[in-house]
């Protein structure tokens, strides 16, 4: 091998080798609990487990007032959302039975003052309901 060649190859890996001191990889990569980390990032809880009180809101007449939002809710029900005093969002309420969401969509508790037990998740809003009931 020629000689600059040899030296070029040289300066080349003592290069790489002041740069892998130099620069440490970041904290998470390789690291021995980095398959730890990852798992708790995807197992970890993703939502909030509490009573949530507020009044309960039609998706249709309430947000869309009007005769022909009416109308549609008459037909087809209401669609209930969770408004919480001093939250500006609108919280959709899911359900994992039938009989749940009924109950929840009920005219008897359309523009009520309910606490809502469930599990709320941050990243949507929405909160998927346990129980629902009317407080004074």
């Amino acid at each position: 091998m020629d000689v600059r060649v040899r030296t070029r190859v040289a300066l080349l890996a003592l290069g790489l080798a002041f740069a892998a001191t130099a620069f440490p990889a970041p904290s998470w990569a390789g690291a021995p609990d980095d398959g730890l980390r990852t798992a708790t990032f995807f197992i970890g809880s993703v939502g909030k487990t509490g009573t949530f009180p507020g009044t309960l809101v039609c998706l249709g007449c309430d947000v869309n007032p009007g005769a022909a939002a009416r109308a549609q809710c008459t037909r087809e029900g209401h669609r209930h959302a969770l408004r919480i005093e001093g939250d500006p969002q609108l919280h959709p309420l899911l359900t994992s039975n039938e009989e749940m969401l009924e109950r929840i969509n009920s005219a008897e508790l359309h523009g009520k003052t309910v606490a809502v037990d469930g599990v709320y998740y941050p990243s949507t809003g929405a909160i998927l309901v346990s129980d629902v009931r009317t407080v004074s």
